[in-house]
């Protein structure tokens, strides 16, 4: 008898595949949507379809990266480069990203880019029928680059299980609906069984925006849709404790943690990580600090604020040259 599947879907696989003098190198993904979602590949029956971070040269480079992720329970989907400006660099982060994060200022309304964004659903939907799911396996899909996909899934077969998991928040509906295509978007959504969100205020500004936008009642946290009852849930995602605990306790991390107390000795230091994005507000938080110095003299020779940036994001005019700035007073 046939094990039920579980079908993730998101836009990147939880790997990173680089050319090298002596061929391909594959290694885990340090993103935060594959950190978080790492120990599902460790189950059995899991299936993680997505594109694999890489555009093939060739027909047999496409066959290699195949055929080694296959182990590993992982399905690419490969992109062309324009799909990838259209699709990935234009519409998902150009339209979706800045609005979600409330900056519609930086949004660009390009309608084909929002073709490209449905081309590519499509393409992600017909790979999943090539993998043949069956009515009884679970579809988990993941974030703004797929709103989309619950919908196309959902009319191959009434009877799948779909979950989608929104990882960035969800702005008020006022906000949502500068969207030229917000009503697509969210009847895409709507395909789904269960919306997952991160926050409360996500979940319910999702649920305000059907109701404000599409008319849909509301019952407690359901939403009726076509004779369907869709869910809209909050699933805040956490660390692995374990796996950072165990870490901490590492010699050669202790020895680095002895360094810096060394360094730092008799102040506060102040520590962020982020990605190197307009919506992180990244130069606000060192303004924060300058003015606490300015205002508190007290705490001068006290405070040592480091704000850091290991991985390029999206970038505005502001923040492009940015890497890493410390502050001591």
């Amino acid at each position: 008898m046939r094990q039920n599947k579980t079908f993730i879907i998101s836009n990147r696989l939880p790997v990173r595949i680089q050319r090298t003098e002596s061929g391909l190198t594959i290694q885990a993904s340090e993103g935060g949507l594959a950190t978080g979602l790492s120990g599902m590949l460790q189950e059995k029956d899991t299936v993680w379809l997505g594109w694999p971070g890489i555009v093939p040269e060739s027909e047999e480079e496409e066959t290699e990266i195949r055929e080694r992720l296959s182990p590993m329970g992982l399905v690419p989907l490969f992109l062309s480069e324009p799909e990838l400006q259209g699709f990935y660099e234009g519409f998902s982060n150009e339209v979706l990203w800045p609005i979600c994060h409330y900056q519609p200022s930086y949004a660009v309304f390009d309608p084909a880019n929002w073709q490209m964004y449905q081309d590519v659903n499509q393409k992600f939907a017909d790979k999943l029928a090539e993998l043949n799911p069956g009515s009884l396996d679970t579809i988990w899909i993941h974030d703004y680059q797929l709103m989309l996909l619950p919908q196309l899934i959902r009319e191959q077969d009434a009877r799948y299980s779909i979950g989608y998991f929104h990882h960035i928040p969800f702005p008020p509906d006022e906000v949502f609906r500068t969207i030229p295509w917000r009503d697509q978007l969210l009847k895409g959504l709507l395909g789904a069984d269960l919306i997952a969100f991160h926050t409360y205020t996500d979940a319910q500004h999702f649920m305000n925006a059907c109701t404000h936008i599409l008319g849909l009642p509301i019952e407690d946290n359901c939403l009726r849709n076509q004779g369907r009852s869709v869910f809209a849930e909050v699933f805040p995602m956490g660390i692995d404790v374990n796996k950072f605990k165990k870490m901490s306790l590492d010699p050669a991390i202790q020895k680095q943690a002895s360094e810096l107390k060394m360094i730092y000795q008799h102040r506060k230091l102040a520590v962020s990580i982020d990605r190197l994005d307009y919506s992180k507000g990244i130069l606000q938080r060192l303004d924060a600090i300058e003015s606490l110095l300015k205002e508190h003299p007290e705490w001068r020779e006290k405070l040592c604020s480091i704000c850091w940036s290991s991985r390029p994001g999206i970038m505005c005019p502001n923040t492009s040259s940015f890497m890493m700035k410390s502050t001591v007073a």
